[in-house]
């Protein structure tokens, strides 16, 4: 069975990371893609979210889709966004900031409402409206760069190698019995060689140097990439107190990770050093779709008052990664010049599927037609119950993995509209809970939080009756996770290969739409 090897895995929580060097699949790519935050319009993310009681939006069709039941119009609208994330990192007591920008389409919906007449009148009785509605919503992003840079006195990437090394045969390595294997890579580099005192054992290029012991570690993450859920989804209105809806939802999945690990000799004994530098390059592509389905009621006890509950069902993701991974050396030797060695491993192609989690979101909302609302969504999620399916032998260990470290979590959203006229202002917020248990919280990720502002402006064109809208909405996911660059089997004391890393994303959309 063909197997891939990572020193970086992703785990977002907007963009969670935790790697580390593993065979196939890791429980963290579970995770990945179960988390959401929903940033399809420009009104819906600046209301922190809280639409699962509003309705009357197209995020409506993710979130709650008996919300499009209180569609009254037809409508038709777009997005596009403007992406900022940025990361700051301390490893080894030493900061690093990074960014990067992207633009994308957050989400294209079409709504048709179909409001029922009796005698030429709105009917207010029975069933008064059904509204159906076609589009995508953005549902995640994966967008990040991540950099560490420090000098390290205590550890080298060698000896990260020579850990992966113990035990296998000499013979293995040279031969590219594992094309893929991290130890044939760093072998075939001539960053470790086999220990002349041990038949199980390895040794570092920067084994036995001389003090002072000084590496320049540089770590670039990238990551770029979205889930967007294609959906088609009905909603009806029966007597204006009571709303049902369903969705039929087929999540898109691309996501891509690039790292980069460098280290660089700072000693400058080149009498001494045969070790100058080394790069190790990882290049993961990930594709996948998959079903899923969402069923929610909204109902309206007072005229003020709306209280919603909807079901999000398992995403079941068929998923394909392809994946290269590539390491250079380049060694001195005291009597020659520089040299550069590598090795590439093939192109590798792996299928597998994940099913994430059910969602439950329970909503209420207090609104006035004339001034706006006040809502508040609660939605959990018990990320023990996501899996991986593969035949891989390591996944009954992963899923065991998922329940061991991970917990039943909820997320709060709270959002607010004033109106006066024809513009709006709006707020919100958002608190994320730790998917990890709380002794694994610190070491993980301890959950995070979202800030939102935004303002509507809409043109009533009253001879066509016909409304024109433009919404725009600025938003910041703010978490903080711990990044390992690399992990040792026995580790010299008092050192710690943790980095700290603080992530923000901040997120302009701008929806334009009419209503008809």
């Amino acid at each position: 069975m063909i197997r891939r090897n990572f020193a970086f895995l992703g785990l977002f929580l907007s963009s969670l990371i935790l790697p580390s060097i593993a065979n196939a699949q890791l429980f963290t790519d579970v995770l990945r893609y179960s988390q959401q935050t929903y940033q399809s319009t420009a009104r819906s993310i600046s209301c922190g979210g809280a639409f699962g009681a509003v309705g009357g939006d197209f995020v409506s069709a993710s979130i709650n889709p008996a919300g499009l039941g209180v569609y009254r119009k037809s409508e038709f609208a777009g997005s596009f966004g403007f992406s900022h994330p940025s990361a700051t990192s301390t490893f080894l007591g030493q900061e690093s900031q990074d960014d990067k920008y992207n633009f994308n389409v957050g989400g294209v919906g079409l709504v048709l409402s179909d409001v029922k007449y009796s005698q030429g009148i709105p009917k207010t009785t029975g069933w008064v409206n059904v509204t159906y509605a076609f589009g995508f919503n953005r549902t995640q992003s994966y967008q990040a760069h991540t950099t560490l840079e420090a000098i390290n006195t205590k550890t080298s990437i060698t000896d990260f190698y020579k850990d992966k090394a113990y035990g296998q045969p000499e013979g293995a390595l040279s031969s590219l019995e594992d094309p893929f294997s991290i130890a044939t890579l760093a072998y075939n580099s001539l960053l470790i060689n086999k220990s002349t005192t041990d038949s199980y054992s390895y040794v570092g290029a920067a084994s036995g140097e001389k003090k002072p012991f000084r590496k320049l570690q540089n770590d670039q993450i990238y990551t770029r990439g979205a889930m967007n859920d294609i959906n088609l989804s009905v909603g009806g209105n029966y007597e204006n107190r009571f709303y049902i809806g369903g969705s039929i939802l087929i999540p898109i999945v691309n996501y891509t990770s690039e790292r980069t690990f460098s280290e660089n000799n700072l000693s400058r004994d080149d009498s001494v050093v045969i070790y100058k530098s080394s790069k190790l390059t990882e290049n993961v592509s990930t594709s996948g779709y998959g079903f899923a389905a969402i069923l929610g009621v909204i109902y309206r006890p007072k005229d003020w008052l709306r209280l919603g509950l909807s079901f999000h069902s398992p995403t079941y993701l068929s998923m394909s990664d392809d994946y290269t991974t590539e390491i250079s050396t380049v060694l001195k030797y005291p009597t020659t010049s520089p040299a550069t060695y590598g090795q590439v491993s093939p192109a590798g192609t792996y299928q597998y599927s994940i099913v994430t989690p059910f969602r439950y979101t329970l909503s209420g909302a207090l609104l006035d037609r004339r001034y706006g609302f006040i809502s508040l969504d609660y939605e959990y999620v018990d990320y023990t119950q996501g899996r991986i399916n593969t035949n891989f032998e390591g996944a009954q260990t992963q899923n065991k993995n998922t329940k061991y470290y991970l917990q039943g979590t909820g997320n709060l959203r709270l959002g607010a509209e004033y109106i006066n006229g024809i513009f709006a202002l709006r707020g919100g917020l958002g608190f994320l809970g730790s998917p990890y248990k709380s002794q694994f919280a610190s070491s993980g990720g301890g959950g995070g939080n979202t800030y939102s502002l935004g303002i509507g402006l809409k043109d009533i064109d009253k001879s066509n009756n016909q409304v024109y809208y433009l919404d725009i909405g600025y938003q910041v996911i703010s978490t903080n996770y711990t990044y390992i660059p690399y992990s040792l089997t026995n580790p010299p004391a008092n050192y710690s290969s943790e980095a700290k890393v603080r992530d923000y994303k901040n997120n302009l959309v701008v929806t334009l739409g009419i209503r008809f």
